[in-house]
């Protein structure tokens, strides 16, 4: 017996479960469930004796470290006694030391000494070339006027 699609009306094959025509799914079809496919597990090819795969490691982190915790800020005072203080010549020098690299000092005050610090060695550095410079310089003067007489 010649079977007929619901949907479009054309003639189907004998047990046809979609159409030819419009792919209408006839009746008493349901659809198979699809069986699950076992295949053995390979491991991936490795060469004897191969080394692991490093673990990848953090990148280092050169950032300063976080101030530290409950530091308050210094107030005019203290500055004040900080100035006076290390404009006692030989002390001052020693406590801007002990300011700049105390692991117990504030660290505004810190600062403060490590800047002063760099500020006295580019004084330094500046002073030695300038009278170097002007010392070469009255030299040359003073040997250019040895021919005169006044």
């Amino acid at each position: 017996m010649a079977q007929y699609c619901r949907s479009c009306g054309s003639t189907l094959e004998e047990g046809a479960q979609f159409c030819r025509v419009c792919g209408a799914a006839q009746e008493g079809y349901s659809a198979p469930t699809p069986q699950p496919v076992s295949t053995p597990y390979q491991a991936p090819y490795a060469a004897p004796y191969a080394q692991p795969a490093p673990i990848p490691q953090p990148a280092p982190s050169y950032y300063a470290a976080p101030a530290q915790q409950g530091a308050a800020p210094l107030g005019v005072g203290d500055y004040i006694i900080m100035m006076i203080v290390s404009g006692i010549p030989f002390v001052g020098f020693i406590m801007l030391l002990v300011w700049a690299f105390g692991s117990q000092t504030n660290p505004n005050k810190k600062n403060w000494a490590r800047a002063i610090l760099i500020l006295m060695l580019i004084g330094i550095v500046l002073s030695i070339i300038l009278s170097s410079t002007l010392i070469a310089v009255f030299r040359e003067v003073f040997e250019s006027m040895e021919g005169y007489s006044y």
